[in-house]
């Protein structure tokens, strides 16, 4: 929110929105904000709605939370950020299909150093792998141009070899506020269930399509969901195809988004269902990921570094925090609290103790 003055005029017209949709008791000019007080009455979420929606045309941003049992709203100007790509987005995308064109290319045992035409021979896993984390970040794109979020297009971020997998996945930025819990579930729900929708079939076509060679340096670990897939489609003998082992990257990616820390995906689920408990789960999660990756590494000898890892990545998202919703007030459906649920049940059927072994 900007931290300029309100003019009296601009203030009546903020009073006049406002009593559009709620029944004003009160209200107060300060320098830089606006505060009404009024009875909360019928449903909150589309009016407030309708009164962001309208804030927003006239320059100015609303936040709702309920004290003593009425409505508190707070309103203070607002210059709305732009979205939309910029050439860092299609020279980032550029460079991923590239990096995870070598990967899979090295994935079919080829060397594009002594053949680098033979590149394109990697498609199968670039396609694959692009297919799933971009669907999973534009689930997240779409879902906040519909409820009023500007978001810019993902960001894929490249690496080059030896990184198997050329790729550290993709990322969007909100960068306006979430108007509601509803929203703010949504929006952090789509991206895990549209990367799935996408990484299911994309595994049982790779798990249908023979191993490149006859035995990999790396053996995966196989979660639950990837287990109840080889019932369909039996694993081969030695490795996995290039494009299973895509589906498989894109469980693990479901498992750690939706993990429930910071403003990751599963942060975003856990604040909409409990709201600022959240803060609790979110610290305790960089404690799990430690003791799981201590256990593995000193006592059962099974290499749990990569959790050791995570949890310092945990701990950087947790430091961030995560902004409320702009309407605290409106809560959730239970159909939303049962998805909620389905989202927490999915996240386990993604985890494998051990992700990558050599």
């Amino acid at each position: 929110m900007s931290k300029q003055f309100i003019p009296e005029e601009e203030a009546d017209e903020i009073v006049e929105v406002v009593k559009d949709e709620f029944p004003l008791e009160n209200w107060w000019l300060y320098r830089k904000k606006v505060e009404l007080t009024f009875k909360l009455s019928g449903n909150v979420e589309t009016k407030f709605r309708r009164v962001m929606r309208k804030l927003k045309g006239k320059g100015y941003l609303p936040s709702l939370i309920e004290e003593d049992g009425k409505g508190m709203m707070e309103v203070a100007k607002y210059d709305e950020p732009e979205g939309g790509a910029t050439s860092t987005h299609y020279i980032l995308l550029a460079a991923t299909i590239l990096t995870t064109l070598t990967a899979g290319a090295r994935m079919f045992g080829i060397n594009i150093f002594e053949n680098p035409l033979s590149i394109w021979r990697g498609w199968p896993f670039s396609a694959a792998i692009l297919l799933i984390l971009g669907s999973h970040e534009l689930g997240h794109f779409f879902l906040s141009a519909e409820r009023d979020v500007v978001a810019t297009p993902p960001y894929f971020i490249p690496v080059p070899p030896p990184f198997i997998l050329g790729t550290l996945g993709a990322v969007i930025r909100m960068k306006s506020p979430i108007p509601d819990r509803k929203s703010l579930f949504d929006i952090g729900a789509a991206g895990p269930f549209l990367g799935l929708i996408f990484a299911i079939p994309v595994t049982l076509v790779g798990l249908y399509l023979p191993p490149v060679t006859e035995e990999q340096i790396w053996q995966i670990g196989k979660p639950l969901i990837f287990r109840a897939l080889t019932f369909l489609i039996p694993m081969g003998k030695g490795g996995i195809h290039p494009v299973a082992f895509a589906g498989w990257v894109g469980f693990f990616v479901t498992f750690l988004n939706l993990l429930p820390v910071g403003q990751l995906d599963g942060g975003h689920v856990a604040k909409s269902l409990v709201g600022d408990y959240h803060e609790y789960i979110s610290r305790s999660v960089p404690v799990i990921l430690f003791v799981v990756g201590f256990y593995l590494s000193f006592v059962a000898g099974s290499g749990g570094q990569i959790w050791i890892f995570w949890g310092f990545i945990s701990l950087f998202f947790h430091g961030g925090g995560h902004p409320p919703p702009l309407n605290q007030v409106s809560g959730l459906s239970t159909e939303r609290k049962i998805i909620g649920l389905i989202l927490f049940v999915i996240m386990l059927a993604c985890f494998t103790p051990v992700p990558l072994s050599i």
